[in-house]
């Protein structure tokens, strides 16, 4: 077993650190890894300066079985800085994390130079550097991992805003058109936007434009309790519907792969499903020819022809609901 007390790695990495320094830039520099397009030579330079010196020093604590204990917080905040800028640079995980790995062939190499007399030593000493250096290199992956993730959360809460726009239509009279779909997040981004242009333009009158019929549908039927199974294409929705058996099935025509009017006629087509009304839920405007076809199968259809208030369009599907006995 491994003895990480009798290790001679921090005597080694202090002994050598100038020459550690050099063989490990020429490493960094061959490397296919190494955007020069995004990081200066002397960034390099001063990065892995302080590397060796940070690496050194928590050497010498003697603490060489867990970077997490107090010994090694230099490092782990140097490595976090360097994956936070990196990330932002536009490095890759694999780019990022070379910047550890690679000192392991220069490291190894004086290790072997001061061990080659002694074949048990030497392994375990490489066994150590190893394990130092993979735990800075995942340590350093983490947090790389953490700042793409933060930046991809905030660029959504930027891309939200923008999704949301507020139009000043007249002198007190504000537009706010919405397309997609309102979750909990986008529905509060949208009222704290609102009130705030309602504050800054002292408007009276802000006129919100839903085309999202699928929302007020769903929270329809969630409000009268049933169970609601979702499928995102027509081929898994028909299969769902042979072997769950709706009481109903609001249908979209526009779907990847097989569309809605193709659909709707599998559906009255198999025996196992004929008999399950279908509401034909959709946004685009319907010729005549399309709407008798619908007319035929579906037992009702809500369309963007629609006309009236949120609670009249909410009190036609609760109409549909008592049709297929879901009342």
């Amino acid at each position: 077993m491994t003895s990480f007390k009798k290790s001679r790695i921090p005597e080694i990495v202090n002994k050598y650190q100038t020459e550690l320094l050099a063989d490990w830039i020429k490493e960094q520099s061959a490397a296919n890894t190494l955007r020069q397009d995004l990081l200066k030579a002397s960034e390099l330079q001063e990065q892995s300066e302080r590397f060796i010196r940070l690496f050194s020093t928590a050497l010498q604590s003697g603490k060489l079985e867990s970077i997490s204990g107090p010994e090694w917080s230099s490092m782990r905040s140097f490595l976090d800085g360097v994956s936070r800028t990196r990330a932002v640079q536009g490095f890759s995980p694999a780019e990022t994390a070379t910047f550890v790995f690679s000192i392991k062939q220069p490291l190894f190499g004086k290790i072997h130079q001061e061990n080659s007399d002694d074949a048990t030593t030497l392994a375990e000493e490489l066994w150590t550097a190893s394990f130092l250096l993979d735990k800075l290199g995942l340590h350093t992956t983490t947090a790389f991992q953490k700042t793409r993730e933060d930046m991809i959360v905030r660029q959504q809460e930027e891309m939200l805003e923008l999704s949301t726009p507020v139009i000043k239509l007249w002198d007190g009279i504000l537009a706010l058109p919405m397309i997609g779909t309102l979750d909990s997040a986008r529905t509060q981004v949208v009222m704290e936007t609102l009130l705030q242009r309602i504050v800054e333009t002292g408007s009276e009158v802000a006129i919100i434009d839903i085309t999202g019929v699928p929302t007020i549908l769903k929270n329809s039927l969630a409000s009268s309790h049933h169970p609601i199974l979702e499928c995102t294409n027509a081929k898994d929705g028909i299969q769902r519907a042979r072997s769950d058996q709706p009481k109903i099935i609001f249908l979209d025509l526009s779907m990847p792969g097989m569309n809605g009017f193709e659909a709707l006629k599998a559906l009255k087509a198999d025996p196992a499903t004929r008999a399950i009304p279908v509401v034909i839920n959709t946004s685009r405007v319907l010729t005549e020819k399309e709407r008798r076809e619908l007319d035929q199968n579906a037992l009702a259809v809500i369309s963007k022809e629609m006309r009236g208030t949120g609670e009249q369009v909410v009190a036609q599907l609760c109409s549909l609901l008592q049709k297929a006995g879901l009342g």
